[in-house]
């Protein structure tokens, strides 16, 4: 249970860890990315022109071209400017950098951003902008390859610095959780050894106690005062004993061997000697199962689990009610389903139904012989086997039971 529960807490720890990471590794390189367009529109508005509205007498270089401040590119000294006639042909071009540009080249760019049909953004490594002039129109281009590669190294590198330090709090983290639960770990275990100890020195008292009665049962002749101390006695007895088995499957000691068995044989084999209970209770026990079903698991605890069902189906089933075990196979599971007439768990009762010494009706505490703990064992039993015991319960049709097994081969 310890250990569930350590690796659910750390489990939601490294989660948290991934998002909270993945988001700031988002986040920087969405800054930068954001950043870095924003610097290379400006630099594509100043080569266009458009500062011309604040400084009229713009420089212009020997070529032609606009005098541009290296810093206001954004690092991008590789830019060409291309004008286009009204027809959308290519006019003439300009570039500081000749080896950057091509007839070619320039071709192929204006070709990209015509048929793109925006007026601004990226074709391959090439920023753009493309404006309206009277002769036809403008378009300048930047290579912002470097930028690009230094937005790949910039993820790649955030990437690798969040993975470790994910790793390495995702250790820390790990080793911080086992260290808090010690103490929850050392609790349970006390909690479960008192248990397994008080129940084995209860068995002797309770023992000496039965034989005590029973031979002044002999002595004086039958008293229902003997009968109320048997009755005691055989009802602490089967406390004590499943108190055992839940403390041997808490611990771990329940010594379970699995084999193939057929599993409808096996339920049959324990409807069987209920059928007299039944009957005297004025009950019906219809077991709708057959033989030839095969399941991989522990016979000796999926009867018990079927067991268990049954006796509560009987015991809160109302007068002359009917009781019902059917069985499917689905795949690798197999469905055991013990439904009884004229109960009703209310759906706030119905997860608490499983734990120990819980009883949804107090009126029944005493007056069925019960101690609140077989669906508990029940549950252990289907979970031991892979599974889950599920409870269904409405007024008309009555209440229930699902063990849902999984095949252990």
């Amino acid at each position: 249970m310890i250990a569930m529960l350590r690796r659910k807490i750390t489990a939601a720890a490294i989660c948290a860890l991934l998002l909270i990471f993945a988001a700031v590794v988002a986040s920087i390189n969405v800054a930068y990315r954001q950043t870095l367009r924003s610097q290379i529109s400006q630099s594509l508005q100043i080569l266009t022109g458009d500062s011309a509205q604040s400084a009229p007498s713009q420089p212009r270089t020997r070529s032609g071209l606009p005098a541009v401040r290296a810093s206001s590119l954004s690092r991008v000294t590789d830019y060409c400017v291309i004008r286009l006639d009204r027809e959308g042909a290519v006019h003439e071009w300009k570039s500081e950098n000749a080896e950057a540009y091509t007839n070619e080249t320039v071709s192929a760019l204006v070709n990209a951003i015509q048929s793109s049909g925006r007026e601004e953004g990226f074709a391959g490594t090439q920023a753009y902008r493309m404006e309206a002039r009277s002769y036809g129109s403008i378009i300048v281009a930047m290579d912002v390859s470097v930028e690009i590669a230094y937005a790949r190294i910039l993820l790649r590198i955030t990437l690798i610095v969040g993975a470790a330090a994910c790793a390495l709090l995702s250790l820390l983290a790990f080793l911080l959780i086992r260290h808090m639960l010690l103490p929850v770990q050392e609790a349970v275990t006390k909690q479960q050894q008192f248990i397994w100890d008080a129940s084995h020195e209860l068995k002797t008292p309770l023992a000496a106690i039965a034989a005590n009665a029973q031979a002044l049962e002999k002595d004086l002749g039958g008293n229902v005062y003997f009968g109320y101390i048997l009755s005691e006695i055989r009802s602490m007895n089967d406390l004590v004993q499943n108190l055992l088995v839940l403390a041997r499957m808490d611990a771990g000691r329940q010594q379970v061997a699995f084999e193939r068995f057929d599993l409808g044989a096996a339920l049959l084999e324990t409807v069987l000697p209920m059928e007299s209970l039944a009957f005297e209770m004025g009950k019906t026990l219809e077991p709708n199962v057959s033989e030839g079903i095969f399941y991989h698991g522990n016979q000796a605890l999926v009867q018990q689990l079927a067991g268990i069902l049954l006796t509560n189906a009987l015991q809160y089933s109302e007068p002359s009610g009917k009781v019902t075990l059917s069985l499917a196979a689905h795949g690798r599971r197999r469905m055991i389903r013990v439904h009884n007439t004229g109960s009703y768990i209310p759906p706030e009762e119905r997860t608490k139904i499983f734990d120990r010494f819980y009883r949804a009706d107090a009126s029944h505490c005493r007056s069925d012989g019960g101690s609140g703990i077989g669906l508990a064992i029940a549950q252990s039993i289907a979970k031991l086997h892979r599974g889950a015991l599920l409870v269904e319960s409405d007024r008309q049709t009555g209440t229930a039971f699902t063990a849902i097994l999984e095949d252990i081969s």
